[in-house]
């Protein structure tokens, strides 16, 4: 989260903070009032996001290079063309509850891209 100092955001994280919970604050430059109260978050405990990767690493999602995992290659093999996220699970037969945290996965670590309509598109540096 991102906030000034008095916010209902800030006040979420708080108690989110006093029960253990996690929570991640995007920290900001210290001369704009909007985020002073993600500042504080970070001194009070907050672990601060600096990229997408820091949250993949908070929920424990390994980085693996794509060869490494067999279902990434084959999606990646597919995506010859944009394509959309149902034809990707029926073409390789993987059930939507398996398909799309792993295409969210993929997108974090930049090996292909969500377009409007679901539609996905292999990153060129694959």
């Amino acid at each position: 989260m991102e906030a000034p100092s008095r916010s209902g955001a800030l006040i979420t994280a708080g108690l989110a903070l006093d029960q253990g919970r996690e929570v991640m604050a995007v920290p900001g430059n210290p001369l704009f009032p909007h985020t002073a109260g993600s500042n504080r978050l970070i001194r009070e405990g907050a672990e601060p996001v600096t990229c997408a990767g820091d949250v993949a690493a908070a929920l424990g999602w390994a980085r693996r290079r794509p060869q490494e995992d067999g279902r990434e290659r084959r999606i990646l093999d597919f995506l010859s063309r944009p394509r959309h996220a149902g034809e990707i699970a029926e073409a390789l037969d993987i059930p939507a509850s398996e398909l799309l945290p792993c295409l969210l996965e993929m997108e974090f670590r930049k090996l292909l891209e969500r377009r409007a309509g679901d539609y996905y598109k292999k990153m060129s540096a694959t």
